[in-house]
């Protein structure tokens, strides 16, 4: 389960940090508020493309973060086995974009059940 997501420099948002609960999250706010942009936040650290532009004019690197937390034990398994462990159950993502590259960063791709491939950059540090 996504427990916390933190965004800086994506798009117009320069720093947001966001716990998310086990019951009903909604995003909610007026036309421009950021919503959407705070779903392709969540999408780019599942794997999604990003766009060069997705950069938040005058910063050089987007960055997205997640917490998962009550991760599913056949999921544990399939970490492990990719040589990525879980401390105390949790499993930290980041993913970054930076102004002016063609490349994506470089991501160790995960593939689980459900056959998609994940595209992230395991990192242990919480924001």
């Amino acid at each position: 389960m996504l427990s916390q997501l933190y965004i800086e420099n994506l798009a117009v948002i320069e720093k947001a940090s966001i716990d998310l609960t086990p019951e009903l999250n909604v995003f909610t706010g007026e036309t421009g508020a950021g919503k959407s942009i705070l779903i392709n936040g969540i999408n780019a650290i599942l794997g999604q493309r990003t766009n060069k532009d997705i950069v938040r004019t005058g910063a050089n690197k987007a960055v997205v973060t997640a917490v998962f937390e009550k991760i599913p034990d056949s999921c544990l398994q399939l970490l492990n086995d990719s040589g990525i462990s879980c401390d105390d159950g949790q499993l930290f993502l980041e993913r970054w974009r930076q102004r002016g590259t063609y490349k994506q960063p470089p991501c160790k791709y995960l593939t689980f059940e459900t056959g998609r491939q994940f595209a992230c950059e395991y990192t242990r540090t919480a924001r």
